[in-house]
């Protein structure tokens, strides 16, 4: 007997592969990143969700199974209307609706995982073990093409990994570490029961966490075969289950065994490794940064507590807050998160109080009286997002697993369990859902078409432009440009590849090249790189009121930010203001000591030299200098 209100097997079988190609979804070498085809994946599930989201939120006949999931759904409705609050709230709302380029976790990623998690509470029996399988199937993927990463390097068809750490097609160690690590939580169990057809699949996986390198993910891992360990321990005591004690030892050695020899491998290849990666790691390195951009989220929550600074715009909120000294103890590297690196000070900085506390709720709810490895393999990764960037593809996929999670009878002990032993009329979910998931799930997946288009143009402009060819790169940067411009970068990069053209001997690009970077800066006005690259385009052209505005604009926004010191300098300069030119110049030099070019100028004035007019004909800086 189907259980209560869940989908029909075709329905949730599709709800089943659309997780598995979620997690392998890629275009190599056609696309700047992984995001846009997993962008495109996501906006149609998450679409598909809404619908069932709302009638479990209504709760009539047919599609209440349960009070805590009734509550769950309501308030993560709730946490969605919230979140829009946010977002007609931020200083550029367009960005926080669709997040920032490359993340996408602007409030379109809140309102896809809440379909996502209902997507989940569509699953009975059947379509639960599916998605069980392709969990794991889709890590074991992901874990064998780090081995071929590693092994043989895939440089050649675009999958080389990040960094000389394989990545799977994830895009990112970490996030390919922390999938691995949850499909553990799914195929351990597996192997106690059938050791003979799931060892090579621990193995596998073992091996992938080895060469990733990435500690915390390894550390999960452990934290998850230990668990299942303990547990056959407690069951052992008892006299319940000898075999699957030993078995459950034996899981454990095979993975940490796994870990370390793909920990060795990596080591012998050239690569990191886990191992390695854990020996010679600091305190500062692990924490340095994150700590930083906690205390600076904890300061932009303070400046927007009810409703946050908008999602996705963790970093805007928080650039400001940046000193001088936390450049210095990050090494001379400016980091300013476009993400918290932590799940509950991103969406209270970006949602505030009201939007962490409806998280929060529904998530109480969304767990409540769930039991089954979906569970563990939803915490881990949201574990992992404790310390690691919220994403397009974990995120999700954590609130799919919990919402698939099989109802306990404590749930409603008035209504059947998912196993029948209480006798009730089994309910599918309403009719009109279907249709309706399915016309959402088409609009969005049109919409994740037109992104991958236009990053596909964009990935061409930008290649063109890496190789010179900067007339052939304008019709594909339109392009991108008309599909994506809700984000700033094609109009960026247009605005670059108008100066290079411009710099070859078409002076009229230049104005271009400042109307594209204008309108970069009109796109995310708090960026501290569009403003000052706005401001170099500018000084090109000898505006050097425009210029010194705009840089200035960069200091207000990140006032640790190099770049910005030095076109101060060099205006400065321009401007015959020696003194005031030594100090930015200084400041700039003082933040990213190897600048070569900087300390020439600086000697320069130091010497009483006077900069000699910047024109067309001489665009480069010159000295007239007194006699030595």
């Amino acid at each position: 007997m189907r259980s209560p209100a869940t989908f029909t097997g075709r329905a949730g079988q599709a709800v089943a592969i659309g997780a598995f190609v979620l997690t392998i979804v890629d275009i190599p070498k056609l696309q700047y990143s992984v995001f846009a085809p997993e962008a495109a994946v996501f906006l149609a599930m998450g679409a598909a969700g809404l619908p069932l989201l709302v009638a479990r939120a209504v709760g009539h006949r047919g599609s209440r199974r349960a009070t805590s999931e009734l509550w769950a759904a309501r308030l993560a409705i709730a946490f969605v209307v919230s979140g829009l609050i946010s977002v007609a709230m931020a200083a550029r709302p367009t960005l926080a609706l669709v997040g920032l380029y490359q993340h996408g976790t602007g409030w379109l990623f809140i309102a896809g995982v809440a379909g996502f998690w209902a997507l989940g509470t569509g699953l009975g029996d059947t379509e639960r073990r599916l998605l069980e399988l392709a969990l794991i199937f889709g890590a074991l993927a992901n874990s064998v093409l780090t081995v071929f990463q590693q092994l043989f390097g895939l440089g050649g068809i675009g999958l080389e990994g990040l960094a000389g750490q394989p990545d799977g097609v994830l895009g990112n160690p970490v996030l390919y570490g922390g999938l691995a690590a949850a499909a553990l939580v799914l195929i351990t169990p597996r192997f106690i029961a059938q050791p003979r057809r799931w060892w090579a699949g621990v193995v596998i996986i073992g091996v992938g966490i080895g060469l990733s390198g990435e500690r915390l993910p390894a550390l999960l891992a452990l934290i998850v075969v230990g668990f299942y360990a303990g547990s056959r321990w407690r069951q052992r005591s008892q006299s319940i289950d000898q075999l699957g004690w030993r078995r459950s030892l034996e899981n454990a050695g095979i993975t940490i065994a796994a870990i370390l020899v793909g920990s060795l491998v990596a080591k012998l290849k050239g690569g990191l490794g886990v191992v390695s990666h854990a020996a010679g790691s600091t305190t500062s390195e692990t924490f340095g940064q994150r700590l930083d951009a906690w205390r600076n989220g904890l300061h932009a929550f303070a400046s927007h507590p009810i409703f946050g600074s908008g999602p996705g715009q963790f970093r805007a909120a928080t650039s400001p807050y940046y000193s001088v000294s936390d450049f210095r103890v990050d090494g001379g590297v400016t980091i300013t998160f476009p993400d918290a690196h932590n799940i509950i000070i991103e969406y209270a900085v970006t949602t505030g109080i009201i939007g962490l506390g409806l998280l929060a709720a529904w998530f109480v709810y969304a767990v409540l009286h769930r039991s089954g490895p979906l569970i563990g393999f939803g915490l881990v990764i949201l574990a992992l997002q404790m310390a690691e960037p919220l994403n397009i593809v974990l995120t999700p996929l954590a609130f799919l697993a919990i919402g698939a999670a099989a109802l306990t009878s404590r749930a409603n002990p008035d209504s059947p369990d998912e196993t029948g032993t209480r006798a009730s009329p089994a309910a599918r979910v309403p009719a009109w859902i279907g249709p309706t998931s399915l016309a959402l799930a088409v609009v969005a997946g049109v919409v994740g078409i037109l992104i991958v288009v236009g990053d596909v143009n964009f990935e061409t402009t930008r290649a063109d432009n890496i190789a010179n060819n900067n007339q052939a790169a304008l019709g594909p940067g339109a392009t991108a440009n008309s599909l994506i411009g809700f984000w700033p970068d094609p109009a960026s990069l247009l605005g670059t590849i108008h100066l290079a053209l411009g710099k070859s001997g078409q002076p009229g690009q230049y104005t271009q090249a400042i109307l594209w970077a204008q309108q970069a800066v009109d796109k995310d006005p708090t960026n501290s790189h569009l403003l000052t690259t706005l401001a170099r385009y500018q000084g090109s052209v000898g505006d050097n009121a425009g210029a010194t505005r705009s840089a200035l604009e960069a200091l207000k926004y990140e006032m640790t930010d190099p770049d910005a010191e030095s076109v101060l300098g060099i205006l400065d300069t321009i401007g015959h203001e020696p003194e005031a030119a030594k100090k930015y110049l200084e400041e700039s030099l003082n933040l990213v000591p190897d600048q070569t070019s900087l300390r020439k100028v600086l000697a320069a004035l130091n010497r009483g030299c006077t900069a000699l007019p910047v024109t067309p004909s001489h665009p480069n800086l010159r000295f007239h200098c007194p006699p030595s």
